[in-house]
């Protein structure tokens, strides 16, 4: 059975605007080509709403046939209706045009609430196009507004909940249009140049509008059929507003942008305001429930914020913190058994392979996010490489400040796991410890008292950190030193690797090999072919019997030396952007720059598995399974995991793979050619402490316990008939010896 390549988690579920239920008790969400809901209070994860065969355009949650049904629509016309409560699919309709749908809009019930019409958008002929489709008759009857493709455009309807006559708001560039759906009649209002609206929302209880514009102001808009109407202005915000969303009575709003600022407005009183600050990312969406109880805020860093009336933060919602890049890459920690990646500004993640969930960020640099200003770009303090110990005892940080006009920061910080508060802590922090920026950290593969880290900058030198016994106020403490610094002939250094057994440290300076002790930095040898002048971006040794090979990829080759007799094994015309190593097993995983992967031996250039790519990869690492039931020997300790530049993580891997997670320590023993000379299993009369267990590993076993309590509470059944079920399952058996 050949392994495929299968979506396992990432991508932004705040594309469209979260929705609440009609009771306020559940939020939806679109993720991909699915519709999740979460618990209001608890954020926890309900139910999916599958069946859509491509991205869900845009969905809603309305009554229909005296249900609440949640209503979804492709990008490829695809319609269906799930009951809310069970999820059963009650309607399921295709658009009759064939073009892509741009957004999607409940407008009202007709036909004695049997039949629904919907306010669709779809680009036609380089331009949006509207109509309203009607689920009775299937018919779609244009709408004549017609935006113009390229610019920033929105779209807002309301309802006919307290008015006979539904109405619609569109916004593109620096025009306005408005229109009721019973005339037809199109109304165009505009800005001046060079300003462009962002934002538009329509009142829920009168014939009124708000819309944001790229100067940060808001404008009221009333009487929209005359050829002067009303405007009110409500100006706060620097930046352009993202998003605009009125209360359910229509007496307040709520405004958000990139001040990372959640601003609710009196609509009687311009200078009555209150605010939400320092919200983790941009606010993309504000969604308000129907009885004004509960605030849903959808931020850039893809997570929802739910809020109470008070705008007192209930629950959060939080898939793959998004950023703008992932510059460090990912690291697994065998502790938490979580990847490690860049997380939101100043942060990193800590994220589960097995459940795709969030366990918690790590604040790294300690420091609130400056907003950015107008036609100003002002540069945070972000994280740029991390590495984590092999048992997770310690993690090395790099942050950087690139402001090159006023002052550039860097910091390598080390952080020491604390095992019971169960949280890393800060241990040592070095500024500037190199001369220009890190582009890698690296641990010795085995912990212990003589651990060694290894950092590259493009200072041109790397540097070998020990950890050393300094004095503190009243007591000895633990604190990170650079030991010894390593260069060679002014080359540019760009990949380092220890051996697997740490005794041997390799270093690619320009297009030679390096290789070091990591105790004395002595250089041992260099090696360069004379047909391979292409600077060396990354390397990574062989292990178990191949320990002493090392592979070297550039940007045009990749390529394997032998130590033992200093010769090239063998080399293959390759551009190779990622070199991702299998601690666990022989085999290894290159990917291409034209989205290619390859899973070979180190030492045989013909590739064990091809596999194309869809995306741009910018980040992989192999992750332990227990997967024996594969059918392939190479797919059955580890997995390979990969992000793309879209931000979703993907798996190679069989249909009968198992994601089962491994013990939380690797073994301790060296994996070259000598530590097969050491027994396997040793028998001693010495107690051995138990290994400290993170708590998220500290998971209820008891599964009746369990059933009752993940259900939910309106469907259990009176707690006098499970209460013997549960109290008989704590109960240990004993075997009576007769």
């Amino acid at each position: 059975m050949e392994p495929k390549i299968n979506f396992k988690g990432g991508g932004s579920f705040v594309n469209k605007p979260p929705k609440f239920s009609l009771d306020g008790c559940t939020i939806y969400v679109a993720w991909k080509n699915t519709i999740v809901s979460y618990n209001t209070k608890t954020a926890k994860r309900l139910k999916s709403f599958k069946g859509l065969r491509d991205s869900v355009a845009d969905f809603c949650v309305h009554h229909f046939k005296n249900v609440e049904v949640v209503t979804a629509c492709s990008v490829r016309g695809e319609l269906i209706s799930w009951k809310a409560d069970v999820g059963l699919r009650l309607l399921k309709q295709r658009l009759p045009n064939d073009a892509q749908i741009e957004s999607f809009q409940f407008v009202d019930q007709i036909s004695d609430g049997t039949h629904c019409r919907f306010l669709v958008s779809w680009l036609s002929n380089k331009s949006i196009r509207f109509g309203l489709f009607n689920t009775e008759n299937h018919e779609l009857r244009n709408v004549q507004v017609k935006l113009k493709v390229g610019s920033k455009y929105d779209v807002s309807v309301s309802s006919d909940a307290h008015s006979q006559s539904p109405f619609m708001a569109a916004t593109c560039g620096n025009q306005l249009y408005y229109t009721k759906f019973l005339n037809g009649r199109i109304y165009e209002y505009h800005i001046q140049k060079p300003k462009y609206f962002t934002c538009v929302a329509c009142s829920p209880v009168e014939e009124c509008i708000i819309t944001g514009d790229s100067a940060g102001m808001i404008i009221l808009w009333y009487g929209l059929e005359s050829k002067q109407p009303s405007r009110a202005v409500y100006h706060w915000h620097t930046l352009p507003v993202q998003c605009l969303s009125f209360t359910h009575y229509g007496s307040t709003f709520f405004s958000g942008g990139g001040e990372n600022v959640l601003v609710k407005w009196h609509m009687d009183n311009s200078h009555e305001k209150q605010f939400l600050p320092r919200l983790p990312s941009t606010l993309e969406h504000v969604t308000v429930s129907a009885d004004n109880q509960f605030i849903a805020v959808a931020t850039a860093d893809n997570a929802i914020q739910v809020l109470d009336s008070t705008m007192h933060i209930v629950s959060v919602v939080q898939h793959l913190a998004l950023g703008t890049r992932f510059s460090g890459g990912i690291a697994y920690d065998h502790r938490t058994k979580a990847m490690i990646l860049n997380g939101i500004t100043g942060h990193v993640q800590f994220y589960s392979p097995y459940d795709m969930n969030l366990l918690y960020n790590l604040d790294i640099v300690n420091q609130n996010k400056l907003s950015q200003e107008q036609n100003v770009v002002i540069e945070n303090t972000n994280v740029t490489k991390f590495a984590v110990s092999s048992q997770g005892l310690w993690l090395a940080t790099a942050e950087e400040r690139p402001d090159d006009k006023y002052s550039f920061e860097l910091r390598l910080k080390f952080w020491c796991f604390n095992s019971v508060k169960q949280q890393f802590e800060l241990n040592t922090s070095i500024e500037f410890p190199h001369e220009a920026s890190i582009t890698e950290i690296l641990f010795q593969p085995n912990d212990g008292d003589a651990l060694k880290c290894v950092t590259i900058g493009r200072d041109k030198k790397f540097k070998v950190w020990e950890i050393l016994e300094v004095d503190s106020i009243g007591k000895e403490e633990k604190a990170w030193n650079c030991a010894r610094v390593g260069f060679y002939r002014n080359f540019d250094c760009e990949a380092v690797a220890f051996s697997s057994d740490g005794s041997l440290l390799s270093v690619g300076f320009g297009p030679v090999l390096t290789t070091w002790l990591p105790e004395t930095c002595e250089l041992k040898c260099s090696l360069v072919h004379p047909n391979n002048r292409s600077n060396i971006t990354a390397l990574q040794f062989g292990v178990h019997n191949e320990c002493h090979l090392v592979v070297t990829a550039t940007r045009t080759d990749l390529s394997v030396w032998n130590l033992l007799s200093l010769c090239m094994v063998w080399t293959v015309p390759l551009q190779v952007s990622l070199l991702i190593p299998n601690p666990t097993d022989l085999h290894m995983a290159v990917f291409t720059t034209d989205r290619k992967l390859f899973i070979f031996y180190p030492g045989s250039s013909k590739p064990l598995h091809t596999q194309s790519v869809e995306e741009n990869v910018v980040a992989a690492v192999f992750i332990p399974s227990n997967s024996q039931k594969s059918l392939l020997s190479w797919c059955r300790t580890s997995q390979l995991f990969f992000l793309t530049d879209k931000q979703e993580i993907f798996c190679l891997g069989t249909d009968s793979d198992e994601n089962e997670a491994l013990d939380l320590y690797i073994d301790n023993v060296s994996t070259s050619m000598f530590s097969h000379m050491q027994p396997i299993s040793q028998s001693s009369t010495v107690t051995k402490s138990k290994p400290i267990v993170h708590l998220t590993d500290l998971s209820c076993k008891n599964q009746q316990l369990k059933k009752m309590l993940d259900g939910p509470v309106h469907t259990m059944v009176p707690i006098r008939f499970t209460c013997e079920h549960v109290l008989k399952s704590f109960i240990l058996e004993r075997t009576v010896s007769s």
